[in-house]
């Protein structure tokens, strides 16, 4: 069985409860990529203490960077992802969550040898769980997959970018996943992107009052053509665990614990 280097890179700004919950699904991912004896290592970027310090927690490295201007956060986050030497590299959302079979897959999809990877789907949620409504998102592009635990080939993404800051300019503020994806296409066509899953339910995406692209981007009253109502919120603990803790309290307790490590006296 062939084994790689594999680095996740997530940038993350605010929204500390939501960030602690993407952290701990992508601690569960790389155990699974582990446990399949491949060598995960995961980078996460922003500036706060918080969720900064649990992701240490988690034996993930923690690099400070200011949000603006985002796009060279976005290009530093790919190039320490780069240093590394990883095989593949691959973007984790700070809002996201992600079903335990849909990360079987992809750790199965590493032996395939694919350029890159994803699915063509993501659920989409709201933090506050009485607000019910959820909606279903597919990737626009016919075979493209989504921006979110995509993985790109190291090799392909140099090819296809000749250094991601000719993809995502320093003063870039969005739009980064249909940038890179653009930067393939133009390189190689369509014919790369491998969609390894259709679940409705592989990642679940969380909005909070300070998402880039927030619920009613997804969820108007004339609902956008990719997009089709979801199940209702109650049910999203029962499918994804890292919102069942989030719902719970988890995220809220371990980051009160880091702020009162943090104003204990020193001695």
């Amino acid at each position: 069985m062939k084994t790689y280097k594999v680095c996740f890179f997530m940038p993350f700004y605010k929204r500390e409860e939501v960030t602690c919950m993407a952290m701990w699904s992508l601690r569960r991912a790389m155990d699974k990529f582990a446990k399949a004896g491949h060598d995960p290592v995961a980078i996460v970027v922003g500036n706060e203490e918080g969720p900064g310090k649990y992701a240490e927690s988690l034996g993930m490295t923690w690099l400070k960077h200011e949000n603006k201007p985002l796009g060279k956060k976005m290009c530093f986050c790919v190039n320490k992802a780069l240093a590394t030497g990883a095989k593949y590299l691959v973007k984790v959302d700070s809002n996201n969550a992600y079903s335990d079979e849909y990360i079987d897959k992809c750790v199965d999809a590493l032996q395939e040898n694919y350029t890159y990877f994803g699915t063509k789907h993501f659920l989409v949620a709201q933090k506050d769980p009485e607000e019910e409504r959820t909606v279903i998102f597919r990737c626009r592009n016919r075979k493209g997959v989504c921006g979110t635990m995509q993985f790109f080939g190291r090799r392909a993404l140099l090819q296809a970018t000749k250094g991601i800051e000719n993809v995502w300019p320093h003063d870039a503020e969005s739009r980064f996943d249909s940038k890179i994806s653009k930067a393939f296409i133009d390189r190689w066509g369509e014919r790369l992107a491998a969609i390894i899953s259709e679940d409705p339910f592989d990642c679940v995406d969380v909005k909070s009052d300070t998402d880039m692209h927030p619920f009613t981007n997804y969820a108007l009253n004339n609902p956008h053509p990719s997009a089709a109502n979801g199940p209702n919120r109650m049910v999203v603990p029962s499918m994804f665990e890292a919102v069942r803790l989030l719902d719970e309290g988890y995220f809220a307790e371990a980051l009160d614990k880091i702020s009162a490590q943090e104003d204990e006296p020193s001695e």
